[in-house]
């Protein structure tokens, strides 16, 4: 299975010599009126549409976050690859009068997507997704979502439904035309039943040597995102008449996102886990 990937959004910064800034300095007083803390405020740069990137700079050090594709765009359900991110990062630094990133540059934080058509079987595929782990990062449900290491420093997995993310998050937003838009691409995307994936990449960055503006590449990003994502297309869905019906209730509520641990006691969730692990649902809370 191929699987088209770009990035949807980025974080880096990088230390330059002395220049001149365009971000506002905020100071900061007490009661009688003495300075105690100075700041550079970061600055909002509009791409249009709602959407923007934010830059800073205070004379030395530079940084840039945001989905540089989001530029005219009334949505993210496509985008460019982290290397032509990083040319439009660089213009839109350039067009503000500030340095643009070199090989000193240094990447906080990396997001690859791709869309995945499971058709009719989008809300099987997303339940199946619920019940099996991912590495050893730990499962969260909220809200359809299915987060995997929802709260790690190093790298978090998403899964959900594009097509109601789009109707409940973008939609609302406009008007006219451009309402009518995102209504066909969310119908759109319930016709072919679309799963977002992002893989957000942080600390992990360094440990995968991509953390540098050279070393970080779409093609690096794409293999390890691939390496990760591919098994996760070919899930062994289990019919719930697999689960003997003692613990039909307890695979419910975990689906349902409910926190286990708080519904039940401690011996009886134990007892249950094990049970599901028999029927090969790699159940974690």
């Amino acid at each position: 299975m191929e699987i088209q990937t770009f990035c949807d959004y980025f974080s880096l910064h990088q230390e330059h010599s002395q220049h001149q800034t365009i971000c506002d300095l905020e100071i900061t007083t007490d009661v009688n009126g003495q300075v105690v803390n100075k700041r550079r405020v970061p600055k909002n740069i509009d791409l249009g549409n709602g959407s923007s990137v934010r830059i800073f700079s205070d004379g030395t050090r530079t940084s840039f976050s945001g989905n540089p594709s989001r530029a005219g765009r009334l949505e993210n359900f496509s985008g460019v690859s982290l290397d032509a991110g990083k040319t439009i990062a660089n213009q839109i630094m350039s067009d503000n009068g500030l340095p643009e990133f070199t090989k000193g540059a240094k990447f906080t934080q990396i997001d690859i997507t791709a869309n995945l058509a499971a058709g009719k079987h989008l809300r099987t595929y997303l339940r199946a997704l619920q019940c099996h782990a991912f590495g050893r990062l730990e499962t969260t449900i909220d809200n359809g979502n299915v987060y995997f290491g929802k709260y790690s420093r190093h790298r978090q997995g998403r899964f959900y439904d594009k097509g109601k993310e789009l109707r409940e998050k973008h939609v609302p937003q406009h008007k006219g035309d451009a309402k009518n838009y995102l209504i066909q691409l969310a119908d759109w995307c319930d016709t072919n039943g679309v799963v977002r994936n992002e893989l957000k990449f942080l600390r992990a960055l360094e440990r995968l040597n991509v953390r540098d503006w050279e070393s970080a590449t779409h093609e690096k990003l794409e293999q390890m995102f691939n390496k990760e994502i591919k098994p996760m297309t070919k899930l062994e869905v289990i019919a719930l008449d697999d689960v003997p019906m003692p613990y039909r209730a307890t695979l419910a509520l975990y689906m349902a996102g409910a926190d286990l641990s708080e519904a039940m006691h401690p011996q009886t969730l134990k007892l249950h886990k094990r049970e599901l692990k028999k029927t090969r649902l790699q159940h974690q809370r």
